[in-house]
């Protein structure tokens, strides 16, 4: 995905976790060109399925990047926690491009949760604002369940 999006920006993807990657490298042209365009290319990519419910899927991509430049005099780990909170900030709308800015802090919350009737475990998102006192629900069988810990 990254050869091709930009002669200016040179960078290599690592693992962060899960099914996210961090890229990092170097350029002196904006990167949100580049950015977008990879978004631009995973979005592009259309897997069909077979079956009874046979459709179409496409890829998106949530984006968040920093210049190391902005923080300069943090440690690694604020660097990691300030593309986490742009990625975050991305995730909310779905196949985005959003850069880090001063005092950005997410939104939106995420969670696990693990139903006791139906043994479903789901991931959810839920705004930073939201009354988490009450349970949730399992979205497979229905069972309120504890609220949960976050």
């Amino acid at each position: 995905m990254l050869e091709g999006a930009s002669k200016e920006v040179h960078a290599a993807p690592f693992r962060a976790h899960g099914d996210e990657f961090f890229l990092l490298g170097w350029t002196a042209a904006e990167p949100t060109p580049c950015l977008e365009e990879i978004r631009r290319r995973v979005a592009g990519i259309a897997l069909s399925t077979t079956g009874i419910d046979a459709k179409e899927l496409r890829g998106t991509v949530s984006v968040g990047w920093v210049k190391s430049e902005d923080l300069r005099d943090l440690s690694v780990n604020d660097l990691k926690t300030a593309v986490e909170y742009a990625c975050s900030e991305a995730k909310v709308n779905r196949n985005t491009v959003v850069q880090y800015v001063a005092g950005m802090k997410p939104s939106m919350v995420e969670g696990r949760g693990d139903c006791a009737g139906c043994r479903t475990k789901f991931t959810f998102h839920a705004p930073v604002s939201a009354d988490r006192t009450k349970g949730m629900f399992c979205p497979t069988s229905g069972t309120i369940g504890a609220p949960p810990a976050i």
